[in-house]
């Protein structure tokens, strides 16, 4: 877009020279040869009222003080010459200026600027047969001058006013033209711009969209489909983010309830409790804790995994033993002590620095998550190997998850269509976070009906 821009104003550009050249000359032309003669030949101002300076007294030949002066100021030398061409009067003249003149000499050292190398020299007459030579620098003034048939006239004061008013109309003309070529379009733009500022994400594809911007154009084209969807998965996340609230309201207040309810029943002083019930009520009461205690928990470490401050300890780890660890946790919750989850691994031992609270958090929560989606009998397998980097494969033959849930499944607050299952919504969220604190990836790959599988590639 700017080089065509560039290429746009040159063209603008170069026309109106043209056009300015063009009608300049064709004025001059009808100017100099449409019939009317003009002859210009006009001395200089200075020597012809420069008499006025001069005094003749008895053949003697005298410049006021007031001449000289405008003489040194303006840099001039002057001869006064008599009938025969000789200089009888001289003021600050160089020293290779002739003092003796015949009628030729005057006639050519006038008519042309440097025949006396460095000066221009203008001549005018005086009273008594006595004439003046003035010189300057011709640096300062370069004598030229016209001669055409018939009278005088200021052809060049009139060429110069021909010229302003021709290259004024000119430029006028390009100006507004080119104005209109990049002002229309950009008047659009702003339009455009503000619409998506007053959350109207559409920009106008009409005849007046200009070839010149269609680069602008394109980019707000994009910007607004990328608003657009921003809009819709605000408004997507503010209500996976109600529900989660909704969701984690529930959480905490069955847990609080069993508290609270329990504890009541303990403090009542009509009722009598045998110790084994003191003991189970106590151990409900434990039990609810715990769960607010790991809620708190994982909302902690999902923020600050979320923020990048969450303190890594890195260090070597034997892979299998952590994963083994893992799979006896899992298995040693309650509801899942009748599940099984098979480990494929090919090497004895695998070692990887990695924060093992973290990555033991992410590998639970997977395994977690297959068994809380996928009652019995599916089937949990882990599977370890070493390609370019080490991958651990959770694998299920489950119920699977719908192709629009999948690009959500790592989202904070996202729970999908299962809306019977208790927790926090974050557990794949921070098993993401997780995974690229440790400069990983993971990647998820899932069949309605044929299971899913995860891939963590660290």
């Amino acid at each position: 877009m700017k080089n065509e821009i560039v290429i746009k104003f040159i063209k603008y550009t170069v026309f109106s020279a043209l056009s300015i050249l063009l009608l300049w000359l064709f004025i001059s032309y009808l100017l100099l040869f449409s019939g009317k003669s003009v002859n210009q030949n006009a001395p200089e101002y200075l020597v012809s009222t420069f008499e006025q300076y001069i005094q003749i007294s008895d053949k003697q030949i005298k410049v006021s003080k007031e001449g000289e002066g405008i003489l040194k100021e303006e840099n001039l030398w002057l001869q006064v010459l008599n009938k025969e061409g000789s200089v009888v009067y001289e003021f600050n003249v160089p020293n290779q200026v002739l003092k003796k003149y015949t009628p030729f000499q005057i006639v050519y050292y006038c008519a042309n600027s440097d025949v006396l190398k460095g000066y221009t020299i203008f001549s005018s007459e005086l009273e008594d047969g006595y004439g003046i030579l003035l010189g300057c620098n011709s640096s300062v003034v370069t004598k030229m001058s016209v001669k055409i048939n018939g009278h005088r006239q200021s052809i060049i004061y009139k060429e110069l006013i021909i010229f302003i008013v021709i290259t004024g109309i000119m430029l006028s003309i390009s100006g507004y033209l080119f104005a209109k070529l990049i002002g229309r379009p950009v008047g659009l733009i702003i339009n455009g711009i503000t619409e998506v500022s007053e959350g109207k994400y559409h920009i106008s594809k009409g005849n007046e969209r200009i070839r010149l911007y269609r680069e602008v154009f394109d980019v707000l084209e994009q910007l607004c489909y990328k608003l657009k969807e921003g809009e819709r998965e605000r408004l997507k996340l503010e209500k996976m983010k109600s529900e989660w609230i909704a969701s984690i309201s529930h959480d905490l207040k069955t847990p609080l309830s069993s508290i609270k309810g329990y504890t009541e029943l303990l403090l009542t002083p009509e009722y009598e409790f045998d110790d084994e019930e003191e003991q189970q009520f106590l151990d409900i009461i434990d039990n609810s804790v715990d769960y607010i205690e790991e809620l708190i928990e994982e909302l902690r470490i999902s923020q600050k995994l979320k923020e990048g401050t969450y303190p890594l300890k890195i260090r070597n780890v034997d892979m299998l033993v952590l994963i083994t660890e893992c799979i006896d946790e899992v298995l040693g919750i309650k509801e899942f002590n009748r599940r099984n989850i098979k480990f494929d691994v090919l090497q004895d031992m695998i070692q990887y620095p990695c924060d093992i609270g973290l990555m033991k958090r992410c590998i639970i929560n997977l395994l977690i998550n297959a068994f809380v989606h996928n009652k019995e009998p599916a089937e949990v397998k882990i599977r370890l190997e070493i390609q370019e980097k080490l991958n651990i494969i959770i694998s299920d033959n489950g119920k699977g998850i719908k192709d629009e849930d999948l690009p959500y499944l790592f989202e904070r607050y996202f729970r999908g269509g299962n809306t019977e299952v208790q927790g926090t919504g974050l557990g794949l969220a921070i098993v993401k976070d997780i995974i690229a604190a440790h400069k990983g990836i993971i990647e998820v790959k899932s069949v309605l009906g044929g299971g899913t599988k995860f891939n963590i590639k660290i």
